[in-house]
């Protein structure tokens, strides 16, 4: 599923503002509602069920929540990191009196 598109576009959680542009947003969904009519009639492959589809994108879902949790709280100790090595280079750089 593209929902990964979401999740990646900006550094909060992905249902926060800035809420994606309404045509990447209906773009996405439109491919995606194609993709599982696609599926469950069997076009281009043999049919899967409905609940089997249901399945996919409840697992599609839990992984989307799940990985941006990791983004975020990477970010997030990244960001620290990066303050503590800042204020470090700015003592070791101080003047001294």
């Amino acid at each position: 599923m593209r929902f990964g598109l979401f999740r990646i576009r900006t550094e909060k959680w992905f249902f926060q503002k800035p809420y994606p542009s309404w045509k990447l947003f209906w773009a996405i969904m439109a491919t995606q509602i194609l993709a599982v009519f696609l599926c469950a009639y069997g076009v281009f492959m043999h049919s899967i069920s409905w609940k089997l589809i249901g399945w996919v994108w409840l697992y599609n879902i839990i992984w989307m929540f799940a990985l941006a949790s990791v983004r975020i709280l990477m970010e997030r100790l990244l960001e620290a990191k990066n303050n503590r090595k800042e204020k470090c280079h700015q003592m070791v750089n101080a003047k001294l009196n």
